[in-house]
């Protein structure tokens, strides 16, 4: 004790001597390790704890909420839950995190558990318009409704009224069907802001959706007069009203009263064009794209584009009627060839699209490997189609070596291939408009066109040629892929099978499977694969025989094509390639007005059920409704399809157009 006085005194400062200043050295000493193993027991307990990076913690909370999505995707609600109160728990402040364990507690109406999140994720972000709308929203879902809209009315007073806490709020009232409230909460915000437009946009979307579609066109005005972009979503909106007279009439009449009222606006009467489109009144909404024209110099393309438009819509001869008053008309002298290229093109289509079902269209529908593309059963010398030939002769002569000539050349090189078979004619225009032409995708599909005739012709070789040499030139182009599946073909025509095989992965991967050619390889390789790979010796010469039928057919020798495949089933009855062989057959008796063979030839497939049997059925309904107009013949194959072939993708369909035979039966009968 002694010792430990002086000891402090000497710390202290006090005079020492010797022994003192020993003492002094061991209590210094003492200190020091002292404070060195607290110093370790601290560092110790603090560095047991594992020191975890914010990134490390970020990307596990990320891992886990993905985790949460898919659980709940999966249906698997309380697990998800569970992730989410999870992450939400370590960061209470993250939106994301959240927004969506919030909105899965509003479905399960865990009220308690909702009071808790919204309030502390408020701690962190008091001014959040959503977090404060979710709070009101609680109240009013566990029944506290007057504490519910004192709270929101408190929230737009502290948030002064802004915009985007009305919009929030808006949504929030939607989602608790709180439809009239929504709406009396943006007229407030109107009458607050003084802005008669203010949320026009979402309240015609509102309107819309509840059926009022004559409030939903005065906000679609409305909008579109605060901003003039909006005419555009005005248009396409209205659009998709419902075709009723009683809401066109009204509509039509908002939208010249607002004419009246803003002057001649072109975005008006552009509007009104659509909605008389829609309509079918084809002639006034004409009137309004001519106002459209006087108003903005009458350069044309407006009328042009009105007057395509009745062409895709099967308005022929509207279409036509057009386009001679449009070259009638001397404002619209700078457009005068392409005004003759639609004339040309409306009076072409006018007879093509009037030509009889051609039952060829039906083995492999839309595929490249199988389709021609003929225009059968059309008349030549009709009189609509000696008129297309006409101006496109004019064009070629009046405007030899323009982008317009260039235009006519291919199209009377397309009638004179497709249309009247006069394949030495169509390969000369195609080569001279591909001469004429500067543009380069319409050169390649001249190219094309020039292989395709080939092939038409009959010299598959020389279609290869054409073909793979343009592949050489055009690789790595756009034209490319459908250069090599054009190749493709005619090795198919050349009997060329085992190379195609070959480079079955080859081409598939070039093409890759959003190609549109995609399903047509595929579809082809696979009938290459049940057809000619897999079968023995017999089965591959009959599909060499299957081959030469089908070069016949891609020349519109269907009679001699007929006899090839007649030759095929006498002599290899059994084979894989048969049913094809049958099929094309029946189409070919179809063609000719041969039904009653057709019915022979198919019933092997029928009898058996094979996989063609749903197919041919429907194709023997569709050419009884549609081109020979039986309906009784027709109805009799579509019975048949809904009693053999249940599974069948023609199911929906036979049932429905038997649905439609019965509708119009009990229609006559009232009559």
């Amino acid at each position: 004790m002694k010792n430990y006085r002086l000891s402090i005194s000497v710390f202290s400062g006090t005079v020492s001597h010797q022994r003192q200043g020993v003492n002094y050295q061991l209590f210094t000493n003492s200190v020091l390790c002292l404070i060195f193993v607290l110093l370790l027991i601290t560092s110790s307990t603090v560095f047991a704890q594992k020191w975890v990076p914010t990134k490390q913690i970020d990307r596990e909370l990320n891992s886990k909420l993905r985790l949460a999505q898919r659980l709940e995707r999966q249906g698997q609600v309380e697990q998800a839950m569970k992730i989410y109160r999870y992450i939400v728990e370590k960061k209470p402040g993250n939106y994301s995190y959240y927004n969506r364990y919030v909105n899965l507690l509003f479905k399960s109406k865990d009220f308690a558990e909702l009071n808790h999140v919204i309030n502390r994720y408020l701690e962190y972000n008091p001014n959040n318009v959503n977090a404060i709308v979710d709070l009101g929203e609680l109240y009013y879902a566990r029944g506290d409704t007057f504490l519910a809209f004192k709270y929101w009315d408190e929230s737009l007073e502290r948030f002064n009224h802004s915009v985007s806490f009305y919009r929030t709020l808006f949504n929030g009232m939607i989602a608790h069907q709180l439809y009239d409230r929504a709406e009396k909460l943006f007229i407030q915000a109107r009458e607050y802001h003084n802005k008669s437009y203010l949320f026009s946009l979402e309240l015609a979307s509102f309107y819309m959706i509840r059926g009022e579609y004559i409030l939903s066109t005065r906000e679609y005005l409305l909008s579109a007069r605060g901003n003039p972009r909006n005419y555009k979503i005005a248009s396409r909106q209205i659009l998709r009203f419902p075709s009723e007279e009683k809401i066109f009439i009204s509509v039509d009449s908002l939208i010249c009263k607002e004419i009246s009222e803003l002057g001649s606006k072109p975005d008006l009467h552009r509007l009104r064009g659509d909605i008389l489109f829609k309509f079918k009144r084809y002639n006034n909404a004409a009137s309004e794209i001519f106002y459209i024209e006087a108003l903005t110099g009458n350069k044309g393309n407006e009328i042009l584009d009105f007057a395509k438009d009745l062409l895709h819509e099967g308005e022929y001869e509207k279409s036509e009627e057009l386009y001679t008053e449009i070259l009638q008309r001397s404002e619209f002298q700078k457009v005068a060839p392409r005004a003759l290229l639609g004339l040309a093109d409306a009076a072409e289509k006018s007879v093509i699209n009037r030509q009889s079902i051609s039952p060829l269209t039906y083995f492999f529908p839309g595929n490249l490997f199988f389709n021609t593309g003929f225009v059968q059963s059309v008349d030549v010398s009709e009189h609509h189609l000696q008129k297309s030939f006409s101006i496109y002769d004019s064009l070629i002569v009046t405007l030899p070596r323009s982008i317009y000539s260039a235009q006519a050349l291919y199209r009377l090189a397309e009638l004179r291939f497709k249309v009247t078979r006069d394949f030495d004619g169509a390969l000369k225009l195609y080569r001279k408009a591909y001469e004429v032409s500067r543009d380069r995708k319409f050169r390649d599909n001249c190219k094309i066109r020039i292989g395709e005739v080939t092939l038409a012709k009959g010299d598959p070789v020389a279609a290869s040629d054409i073909f793979t040499s343009a592949v050489r030139k055009r690789e790595g182009t756009g034209i490319e892929k459908s250069l090599k599946v054009h190749a493709l073909l005619t090795e198919f025509l050349t009997g060329e099978i085992d190379s195609i095989i070959a480079n079955k992965n080859e081409i598939l991967a070039l093409l890759g499977i959003k190609n549109p050619l995609f399903n047509d390889v595929f579809e082809f390789m696979n009938f290459i694969d049940e057809n000619y790979t897999n079968v023995d010796k017999m089965g591959k010469e009959a599909f060499e025989d299957f081959i030469k039928g089908e070069l016949l057919v891609r020349q519109n020798k269907l009679s001699e094509a007929g006899e090839v495949y007649k030759f095929l089933l006498l002599n290899y009855p059994d084979v894989p390639v048969a049913s094809a062989a049958r099929f094309r057959l029946a189409q070919i008796q179809l063609q000719f007005g041969k039904r009653e063979e057709a019915e022979r030839t198919i019933e092997p497939i029928l009898d058996i059920g094979e996989m063609l049997a749903d197919e041919v059925s429907f194709m023997m309904a569709e050419v009884a409704h549609y081109r020979d107009n039986n309906i009784n013949e027709a109805s009799r194959w579509y019975e048949l399809i809904l009693e053999r072939y249940p599974y069948s993708l023609y199911t929906d369909l036979a049932r429905k157009r038997l649905r439609e035979f019965q509708k119009n039966a009990n229609l006559e009968r009232e009559s």
